[in-house]
This record gives structure tokens, C-alpha cells and sequence, in this order.
């Protein structure tokens, strides 16, 4: 029956682009949509329309997982900074003794588009001062997010996605002592992932009380007689 589901699937999300259709590793379909209720009315329709017989199992829900800010005091920085941290690579990548040194802090990414849950990885004007040849720097920095981007695919509370998150890199070298460079520390952009994963992972479960787990919700005006309104809010509040 595959054909006939994958000619179904296509034939589906044509109608209803929001459905989200992938195949993992282990060759299982996994369906993604905007709730519950929306997954049930799909699953019923390729098997009522089309006449497959599926098996699905529970539904999983797309959490995220952020800082906790104060919305009120977005423009001050220094509220919710945390940092800055440090961490320091020293490890053979390729039969090579390696070095790597990131100085960084962690502050929320203020963005009011909630259709996006972007991040950001900004660098100091003077980050590479006095420690990395001049024309390894953005090799260097494309490293460097790469490895702060893999730790953020797993949050410190449950191992969801962080969102909404800023790392602010200050300070970028070979090592605390070694800034200049001789002819066996030249830099190696593996050594700066490394350092930038390793870190970010250490340091987000030490400061996990910082950090908060996001459902996805959906905008929603109930109108409900007056007598009905704590029923109503106790059912919607219970719900997950």
C-alpha cells in the first residue's frame, strides 16, 4: 500500500499545506500538523477516502525550550545576561594536538515574530584581537556557530530545541595563556566547534534553572456564559 499512501499524502497536502510530511532513519512516516484534533481529522481521511489501513502512535508534542525573561525589560541587557562563560578545547583532532578558547554570555533573542524561533550568534567587534591571523576569521566564526547551533538542538530541561536565544561571543583564542601564534598552534576550525558544543552543553545544564519549556499554543476566543467561565478555564488549563 505504499504507493497508494504516498499518492494519497501528496493528494492531501495539496489541500492542506500545513500538514508536514518526513521519513526518518528507521523508515517510519511521520506526520506533523497543528494539534491534535487537525492529525486526527488527517489520519481519518486517508482512511476513510482513501482506504488505508494505518497504524499511528501517540502523538508527540513539538515542545521548545528557552530562557526565562521578563518581557517588560527587554531593553536592558544586563537583566538577563548570563555570562560571560568560558571554555577551553585542548584534545588531537587528526593526529593533531589542538587548542581552542571561546569566551561567550547567553542572553534572550527578543523577536516578536512568533511564526519564527530563530537565534542569534553575534561576535564582538574585537573578538579576534591580537590572537588569529586575519584571513582565518570568518572560518574561524562559521566553525564557531556550527558548534554553538548543535548544542542548541537540545535544551538543558527535557532535550527540546532552544529558541529564542543569543550567544553573544566576547572573546575568541587558542587558550586563557595563549593568544599569539607559533608555527605548531595554528588554529583548527574543528577545535573551535568542539570547544563552542562542548561548552554551551556544559554550561546549559549548570544553568538550567534559567531556562523554561514552551508548548505550542493556539490563539484561541471562547465566549462562554458567565456561569460556565471557571469550568471552561479548569478543561482549558488541563488540557496539554
Amino acid at each position: 500500500d505504499r504507493p497508494k499512501f504516498h499518492t494519497a499524502i501528496n493528494c492531501l497536502i495539496k489541500d492542506d499545506p500545513s500538514i508536514i510530511c518526513e521519513i526518518d532513519e528507521s523508515e517510519q512516516i511521520i506526520i506533523k500538523g497543528m494539534g491534535e484534533l487537525h492529525l486526527q481529522i488527517f489520519f481519518n481521511l486517508l482512511k476513510t477516502s482513501y482506504h488505508l489501513n494505518i497504524e499511528t502512535s501517540p502523538i508527540q508534542i513539538s515542545y521548545r525550550e528557552s530562557m526565562i525573561y521578563d518581557q517588560y525589560e527587554e531593553n536592558n541587557d544586563q537583566i538577563h545576561k548570563i555570562g560571560p562563560l568560558e571554555h577551553s578545547f585542548n584534545g588531537m583532532i587528526n593526529h593533531q594536538q589542538c587548542h581552542a578558547y571561546i569566551q561567550y554570555s547567553i542572553l534572550p533573542h527578543y523577536n516578536h515574530n512568533h511564526d519564527h524561533d530563530d537565534n542569534l550568534i553575534t561576535f564582538d567587534t574585537d573578538v579576534f584581537a591580537n590572537n588569529i591571523i586575519s584571513n582565518d576569521h570568518n572560518h574561524i566564526k562559521q566553525s564557531i556557530e556550527e558548534g554553538f547551533k548543535l548544542a542548541m538542538k537540545r535544551g538543558p530541561i527535557e532535550g527540546y530545541a532552544l529558541i529564542h536565544i543569543n550567544i553573544l561571543v566576547t572573546k575568541v583564542s587558542l587558550s586563557i595563556e595563549m593568544d599569539e601564534l607559533s608555527n605548531n598552534n595554528s588554529p583548527n576550525p574543528l577545535a573551535f566547534t568542539a570547544c563552542a558544543q562542548q561548552g554551551l552543553n556544559k554550561h546549559l545544564h549548570q544553568l538550567k534553572q534559567h531556562f523554561i519549556l514552551c508548548e505550542p499554543i493556539m490563539l484561541l476566543n471562547i465566549k462562554v456564559p458567565a456561569q460556565y467561565l471557571g469550568v471552561v478555564i479548569k478543561d482549558l488549563t488541563s488540557q496539554r
